[in-house]
């Protein structure tokens, strides 16, 4: 089972709310978007949030561009985007280990 999950965890390139809510199911048996509510967010808020956040991340992997001699091209993600990003990501995270505290 260690290496399967070894496995899976390689190709966890792009952790979207599904491929999350399903590793967790079947490693777990843990429902984690239940527990994915905090402040203004709910489960689904929070759902299509990492959803959003995970394709912008894939963004810009796939159109970042060699380094080329003249003025850097402007990043595809502010700064206050990329700091707005890192609140959910903690929030979703603290979120999840209160609930199971609770649990």
């Amino acid at each position: 089972m260690s290496g399967k999950l070894e496995e899976e965890l390689k190709r966890f390139h792009n952790p979207n709310s599904e491929k999350s809510r399903k590793l967790f199911q079947d490693y777990l048996e843990i429902d984690v978007i239940s527990g994915w509510k905090w402040q203004q967010f709910e489960p689904p808020v929070a759902r299509k949030t990492l959803d959003e956040l995970i394709a912008k991340r894939g963004d810009a992997v796939h159109r970042s561009k060699l380094v080329r001699n003249g003025p850097p091209a402007p990043s595809l993600i502010k700064r206050d985007e990329l700091e707005k990003a890192i609140r959910f990501l903690r929030g979703l995270v603290e979120a999840r280990s209160n609930r199971q505290n609770v649990a």
